[in-house]
Order: C-alpha cells, then structure tokens, then sequence
C-alpha cells in the first residue's frame, strides 16, 4: 500500500519548472518570490486585521446601544422594576 496524505487538502508544490519562470518574471518585474510570497501573507494579514476591527466595532456599537436604552439591565441609572422594587 502507498503512503496516504493525511491533508485535507494537498500543498500545492509546482515542478521546480514552473518555480523558475515565476521567479525568472518576478525578477523581472524587480521582485521575487519571497518578497512576493511576504506582500500576500500582508495583505492577508490586513484584510483579517480589518475584518476583525469591523467585528469589534460592530459589537461594541451594539452593546452601547444596549446601554443607552432605558430599564436596561445593564444601565444602573435606569430606574427601578417592578420586581427590584418588590425585592426591596
């Protein structure tokens, strides 16, 4: 029996063929792989680091909206329930 991968899916690894004439364009165009590889792994990193950011944002509107409402749980300036004050 051969080796089985146990990837979900495979790592993409080109003929060093086809390595070379992507480096050899790169070159030309005054870059090279590492440096190509370095602005797709930034460019990842800033598309997360926004999505991210959105995400707080979006929560943390939420949640001050929350507060502003009256008789909100959370607002400890809003006035008195009927059940606090059977409570009390």
């Amino acid at each position: 029996m051969g080796k089985r991968s146990t990837a979900l899916i495979p790592a993409f690894d080109p003929p060093q063929e086809q390595r070379d004439l992507v480096d050899a364009y790169l070159k030309s165009q005054g870059s090279s792989l590492a440096e190509w590889c370095q602005e797709q792994e930034d460019q990842r990193s800033a598309a997360f680091n926004a999505f991210f950011a959105a995400i707080v944002t979006a929560n943390a509107s939420f949640l001050m909206q929350q507060y502003k409402k009256p008789n909100n749980v959370y607002n400890s300036s809003s006035s008195t329930t009927s059940t606090e004050e059977e409570l009390l």
